[in-house]
């Protein structure tokens, strides 16, 4: 029996239960062929340009990468028109997410998010030892940014916003987001600022972070390579905040924490926005096609910014899942986020969204 007492702290996390990788729900299901809709990936695969960097770089993965990812700090630099000493890369946006928790929060410092956040908010704010102080959403699933500026205090060190959010694919606007930064006039506050699903966004008044950034002191943008551009097997996320933050930052950062086959995949993805282009076209025609069958058989859903939807299915929620996965049919359900009566539904291929369309059709 293992003994030895565990940070008090630890105990408390709930694990972040992921969705489950093709392969695995496919042994698990016994299918050769499943549409996978549940982790929000890019079905079309990365760049060509990545896909050639890659095969490039494969004959040195004997040697360690560069620590600070030189080559693609210098792209993102020109790419963002910010000063190299402005950026970071993570192991994926996660690993950002906890360093601002790790460089910000001593035990018992407070952080703001809204509820139905993502879950990465809570979770690397308690391995850290901060509290959470969740602000409920408003009716249609929007995060109340004025009053999570009302809910800070002196305890308070950071505000997380995921924008657009997941799981719920809404966004906050830009009147409410001036809004909140106009209420957080000399607070000593970090604003986090995670725009995982950016490329995604076709509101007129959607807020661009960078904007903030370039206004304001205290925020910190967080980015990833995930999505829209199809590396997430890589873990390659980044992100943009003032010189101190960011040298904080590099003081507890892993040496080699990014892998050098997704330091020159990324740097050549952002060489190829005709192929974003055409992944963000595809994305919005799928994402059209899905809130117009939710409307045709009367589901209630959320419309969405992101390359998702989110549905709700009601009392038959867990049925309708459980239907669609012997159809091979991959959707994520949202009990995690104490939402049970309601799914999360990834953009597919054109073939992929039909499937999940005639799949449900005979469920209903």
């Amino acid at each position: 029996m293992f003994e030895i007492a565990f940070r008090q702290h630890i105990n408390q996390i709930m694990p972040y239960i992921p969705g489950k990788p093709i392969e695995e729900m496919a042994r698990e299901l016994g299918l050769i062929d499943t549409a996978q809709l549940a982790s929000n990936e890019n079905p079309f695969g990365p760049s060509p340009k990545a896909i050639e960097a890659i095969l490039k770089e494969l004959q040195r993965i004997n040697r360690y990468p560069e620590s600070g990812c030189y080559y693609l700090v210098e792209k993102l630099s020109s790419f963002l028109k910010i000063p190299k000493e402005h950026l970071i890369v993570g192991n994926g946006s996660n690993e950002l997410i906890d360093f601002a928790c790790r460089v910000l929060l001593e035990p018992g410092d407070e952080v703001v998010t809204a509820e139905h956040a993502f879950a990465m908010f809570k979770q690397m704010t308690q391995a850290n030892a901060g509290v959470v102080i969740e602000v409920p959403q408003s009716g249609d699933f929007v995060f109340d940014v004025v009053r999570m500026a009302g809910r800070v205090t002196e305890k308070t060190k950071i505000i997380f916003i995921a924008n657009p959010n997941n799981p719920t694919g809404t966004y906050a606007s830009r009147d409410e987001l001036d809004a909140m930064f106009s209420l957080l006039k000399n607070k000593k506050v970090l604003v986090v600022l995670d725009e995982a699903y950016l490329e995604y966004v076709d509101a007129r008044d959607y807020p661009y972070a960078i904007d903030y950034f370039n206004t304001f002191e205290n925020v910190f943008v967080i980015r990833t390579f995930s999505k829209v551009y199809g590396l997430a097997g890589l873990r390659i996320g980044y992100g943009f905040g003032s010189r101190e933050l960011i040298s904080q930052m590099y003081k507890i950062k892993q040496t080699f924490n990014v892998n050098r086959v997704g330091q020159v995949a990324a740097t050549a993805a952002l060489d190829d926005q005709g192929f974003v282009k055409k992944v963000r076209d595809a994305t919005l025609s799928g994402r059209a096609l899905l809130s117009s069958l939710f409307e045709e058989i009367g589901l209630k859903y959320l419309p969405s910014q992101a390359n998702f939807v989110m549905v709700k299915f009601g009392s038959r929620a867990g049925e309708i899942y459980n239907q669609l996965l012997k159809k091979g049919v991959v959707v994520r359900p949202m009990n995690m986020y104490q939402l049970p009566e309601w799914a999360r539904v990834t953009i597919g291929t054109a073939e992929e969204n039909q499937r999940f369309v005639e799949a449900l059709q005979e469920i209903l």
